[in-house]
């Protein structure tokens, strides 16, 4: 799912506002398990997505007063939090809600069918910022990241593809290269973690290959299952994402043809052989995974956007 939700990002409508010199949006973190919140993410955005916005800004409200806000690559739930409280009115705070936005995540995307309607509405306060302020926003996002960990990865990434997107494959050198950078990825979790989206940045930044979970989805399978123990721990304190986790963890499953979570297809409706296709939801719950029919229904959803957006445009 990820992947073809990521493919739509550069269709975002990505709307400009400034801020107020009121006091700043606070967010406690309060519970570290993040699994939770993913769970509690998707139930708001099944909300959102069918307009009813009332109930989906409950229950991120209510979720943000527990955990710091992800905005999770695919979901967007700060950018839907900010959307639902204009659209229900409650805008008391709204002018710190957007200068959080582009403070912690760079701007507001807009990922619903009704898009037109939706930035008349939050055109309605671009009046209250100045572009000076919004460019003051986005530099204090810049100054929180790593910049020289994000080119290093944009640059092992870029050697990765760059072996594997020759006419003809050499076994060899893909082997040489993933000698070379798994350590490199060893020594940035140590001193890191997993390189969280705060830490490298947004995806759409500047527009470069930036995918560090590709570099683990070509490791060595011995490597992937090593390391899988602490990007489960990893995604609990909401630095990595389910789907990723899902995905190495499942990729590591690839020479006995079978899966674990879900994350990988035989073709666009099909999905490579379960271990236990019965519990499959339970089974993608306990990582903080989305049921596998809202997969397949958001992927719907996503696609009909798409031809709207090509239709009127």
């Amino acid at each position: 799912m990820k992947n073809n939700i990521l493919s739509v990002v550069g269709l975002f409508l990505f709307l400009v506002f400034s801020s107020c010199k009121s006091k700043e949006v606070q967010f406690k973190d309060t519970m570290p398990d993040y699994i939770p919140y993913y769970l509690k993410v998707y139930d708001a955005d099944s909300l959102f997505l069918s307009s009813n916005y009332n109930e989906s800004n409950n229950i991120l409200d209510s979720l943000f007063k527990k955990h710091l806000p992800i905005n999770a690559e695919g979901y967007y739930e700060y950018s839907n939090y900010i959307i639902s409280s204009i659209m229900t009115g409650r805008t008391k705070d709204i002018k710190n809600k957007i200068k959080y936005a582009y403070e912690n995540f760079y701007g507001i995307g807009i990922m619903h069918m009704e898009y037109s309607k939706i930035g008349d509405s939050l055109n309605k306060y671009q009046n209250l910022f100045d572009k000076k302020e919004i460019e003051g926003f986005k530099e204090i996002y810049k100054k929180k990241i790593d910049f020289s960990l994000r080119n290093q990865i944009i640059m092992m990434v870029g050697k990765d593809q760059d072996i594997r997107n020759q006419s003809v494959i050499n076994i060899d050198s893909i082997i040489n290269i993933r000698q070379k950078q798994e350590p490199i990825i060893k020594e940035i979790f140590s001193k890191v973690g997993y390189p969280a989206r705060k830490i490298i940045g947004r995806i759409d930044l500047d527009g470069k290959q930036d995918d560090f979970n590709l570099l683990l989805l070509h490791s060595d399978n011995s490597f992937k299952k090593n390391v899988l123990p602490f990007l489960l721990d990893e995604v609990k304190k909401g630095k990595y994402s389910p789907q990723d986790y899902a995905m190495i963890y499942d990729k590591s499953l690839q020479d006995l043809k079978i899966q674990y979570y879900g994350e990988f297809r035989k073709n666009e409706t099909e999905l490579v052989d379960l271990i236990n296709a019965k519990d499959i939801d339970s089974i993608r719950k306990t990582i903080g995974l989305p049921k596998l029919s809202y997969v397949f229904w958001k992927e719907k959803y996503i696609k009909r956007m798409i031809a709207k957006m090509q239709s009127e445009y």
